[in-house]
């Protein structure tokens, strides 16, 4: 229609007609938009789809977040680990890993049934399972991905030194 309109009148008047009716008529489909049926169920649909890709874009941006952090985690806590070789010192010093304050405040009350009974096994095991349900990655919910992802690889670490020191006493 528009095209027709340029081609039969060079001068431009039937075409400022042409979208000065076009408009006009856009104007009133949105202005009655909200009481048509059918243009309200599409009008949900498009907020929908695009509430479905925003929550995708998120996604895939913790997801990047996530890997790029990831490495830089894993040699912080190996490193812990290489300085921390048992159980008794990884559980005294897990406090300075976590850049979350409830975090570590939480761990930090570990240290005092470890420092009232320095050689007792039962306050190891005792501290060791306290740090292990503070330091769970389910339990860690609404922290960063940094303390989450050392959660997780610390929860990992202070179970194999736990078995291992199991293992040595046995």
């Amino acid at each position: 229609d528009y095209i027709e309109c340029n081609q039969v009148d060079p001068s431009g008047t039937a075409q400022r007609m042409f979208r000065e009716i076009k408009e006009d008529e856009a104007r009133e489909l949105v202005r009655t938009a909200g009481s048509r049926p059918k243009v309200q169920v599409q009008i949900n649909a498009q907020r929908r789809i695009k509430q479905i890709q925003a929550a995708e874009s998120a996604q895939v941006e913790a997801n990047q977040e996530r890997l790029r952090l990831e490495g830089d985690a894993s040699a912080v806590v190996k490193s812990w680990c290489s300085k921390n070789p048992t159980l008794r010192s990884k559980l005294v010093t897990l406090h300075e890993l976590f850049t979350d304050v409830q975090i570590g405040s939480g761990i930090k009350e570990l240290m005092s049934i470890l420092v009232d009974a320095p050689e007792d096994k039962p306050a190891l095991s005792k501290a060791y399972k306290k740090a292990l349900l503070k330091v769970h990655p389910d339990k860690i919910h609404n922290s960063d991905t940094w303390n989450k992802l050392i959660a997780a690889q610390v929860f990992d670490a202070l179970r194999e030194s736990y078995n291992r020191n199991s293992s040595n006493s046995s």
